[in-house]
């Protein structure tokens, strides 16, 4: 016997574009098939909420009976709806446990059919999936990091590091990009890899984005206290942060408790953040705009960006992939590409930082094409913030004093004084 649980994707888009009337026709169109389907089989369909569903397969010999059992759901699930003179199409993922196999108890089974389709919507190339062990470990696992995130959010846990960024026609110190780090007590330190999926998945990189944001602009008021040169700070917001409808009063509040000018908190936005909406995205980028702050395209070029829309968004940077700068001085492609954006940006009145900058032939060549700041490992690596204070006074010195720049690499020929 198998249980199988489905999710209608695209479901969510239709109900609130279409309205309620339309939605609710797909729900009872989408039940009549699934009953349709499983009735000759001595199947049972229910809806369990929402535009979710779930099945009782029973009599089913082996795994091969099952996938073709739940294919021939599908076929009848994805076929064009018609419905108040519209043609819609939806799509569904299918979770798949099977008794005695996964579990002799209902509610097992139909949580481990829940948990396989957890794991099938994170694959878009994949449909359906089957329940394996390694899943409920999984699942535990993740549980276990969401809760210890809880924990670091509340006990102080988190800290940032920050990286420096090098205005290249001068070589001057003008900016540093925050980072998030973990120092678990027990675990040591964890990648950011490993629980900023966690967090966005979950919506804790809301009140996560939200202390780092503040930390970020905490730390731009004591530098400033001590005497730094105005160092501009840049802070990542995720996708789900964007989405909030506290963003903006979340950061008119961080500049109004701190202080800072608000030209020097730089907020670092994907490209397919902003593509996603985008009347609604430029309505927030303005408002963002509007508090002082400037505002970063993050990762250049890897996205699918409409160069109308990028014309009308007040952006003020663009940073170029580290993609695209790994490969700059043995791959002529990449110095097109690089070139590519640095005019684009440019003519749209907007300056350009490239990221991972390792070399000074690969300074030098973006130096050419008048890329206008960088940051990487040739400057400077991602530093705790009693390290970067350090960093930031011999930088400045040995810059004034014609000497040696970042991590023992000196000025590339012909770039800065």
């Amino acid at each position: 016997m198998a249980v199988v649980t489905i999710d209608l994707e695209g479901f969510t888009t239709i109900n609130d574009s279409l309205g309620h009337d339309v939605g609710n026709a797909l729900l009872r169109e989408t039940a009549r098939r699934l009953g349709q389907a499983v009735s000759g089989s001595g199947g049972t369909a229910a809806r369990l909420a929402g535009d979710e569903f779930a099945l009782v397969l029973p009599q089913l010999k082996d795994l091969a009976a099952v996938s073709r059992a739940v294919e021939q759901v599908r076929d009848a699930v994805i076929k064009p709806f018609l419905t108040h003179g519209t043609e819609l199409t939806l799509a569904a993922d299918f979770g798949v446990s099977v008794f005695p196999r996964d579990g002799d108890e209902a509610q097992e089974l139909l949580r481990n059919a829940e948990m396989a389709l957890h794991q099938v919507k994170r694959r878009p190339d994949e449909h359906m999936g089957f329940f394996d062990a390694a899943m409920s470990f999984a699942v535990s696992e993740r549980l276990t990091l969401e809760r210890s995130i809880k924990d670091a959010l509340r006990d102080g846990h988190f800290e940032l590091f920050y990286q420096p960024q090098v205005r290249l026609s001068d070589y001057r110190l003008v900016g540093a990009e925050a980072l998030i780090r973990w120092r678990h007590p027990e675990l040591g330190v964890i990648a950011p890899d490993k629980f900023v999926p966690v967090a966005e998945e979950t919506g804790l990189i809301v009140p996560m984005g939200r202390w780092v944001l503040e930390t970020a602009c905490r730390q731009m008021r004591r530098w400033a206290d001590q005497g730094l040169p105005n160092l501009r700070i840049g802070v990542n917001i995720s996708g789900r942060q964007f989405r909030d409808a506290d963003l903006v009063d979340t950061v008119a509040a961080a500049i109004a408790e701190t202080g800072i000018e608000p030209d020097h908190l730089d907020l670092e936005l994907t490209e397919s953040m902003l593509m996603a909406d985008g009347e609604a995205t430029l309505k927030l980028l303005r408002a963002l705009a509007e508090l002082g702050v400037t505002l970063s395209i993050d990762d250049f070029g890897t996205g699918y960006s409409s160069l109308a829309y990028l014309k009308r968004f007040p952006v003020n940077t663009v940073k170029i992939d580290r993609a695209f700068v790994r490969d700059l001085d043995h791959d002529e492609d990449g110095r097109v590409i690089a070139n590519a954006i640095i005019s684009l940006a440019h003519s749209l009145s907007m300056k350009t930082i490239a990221e991972g900058v390792e070399t000074e032939v690969q300074a030098a060549l973006l130096a050419k094409h008048g890329c206008d700041e960088i940051q990487g490992y040739m400057i400077g690596r991602p530093l705790p913030v009693s390290e970067f204070v350090s960093f930031a006074k011999n930088y400045d010195a040995s810059v004034r004093n014609g000497g040696a720049v970042g991590e023992g690499a000196g000025k590339p020929q012909g770039v800065g004084s």
